[in-house]
């Protein structure tokens, strides 16, 4: 399948979304470009790709995991019934310790708003200056991205 994207945006529903052809028919899709906080982001020029892709790759593990829309103040993992499924005990643990990490190593300030851009919130303009810092952005991904290498080595 053979995908040509248009370079055109448009507004939709307070979204960015742009046509997408498919095949080689006149079929056209419509497809949001800024689904998540993240991305309104990268697309702005905020941020560099590759601190996008880390932190990416971090809220997606944070969506798996269940914990979007978690207002509890701890996340103890409960065990599930006649399944031994626990890969979103695992992500759960992954994510929490990574959010861990960067508040021992970081601080409470990073930490706080490495929460709000998982959490998909709308950021206020200070937030998003502070994302244009690209001191500040870069250490934060490459805290999180040191944190995925020493998980991985286990």
């Amino acid at each position: 399948m053979i995908k040509h994207h248009s370079k055109k945006i448009y507004i939709r529903d307070h979204k960015a979304i742009k046509p997408e052809f498919v095949g080689k028919s006149n079929k056209v899709r419509m497809r949001v470009v800024d689904q998540t906080t993240l991305d309104t982001l990268l697309l702005t020029d905020t941020i560099m790709l590759y601190d996008y892709k880390v932190l990416d790759k971090l809220q997606g593990d944070y969506n798996k995991s269940g914990l979007v829309g978690v207002k509890a103040t701890t996340y103890i993992i409960k065990d599930k019934s006649s399944r031994f499924d626990y890969s979103h005990n695992v992500r759960r643990e992954l994510v929490m310790g990574c959010v861990k990490y960067i508040g021992d190593r970081l601080g409470r300030g990073y930490k706080n708003i490495l929460l709000k851009l998982l959490d998909n919130k709308k950021l206020s303009k200070k937030q998003i200056d502070w994302f244009g810092d690209k001191k500040k952005v870069g250490k934060l991904s490459t805290i999180v991205n040191e944190f995925y290498e020493m998980w991985n080595k286990g």
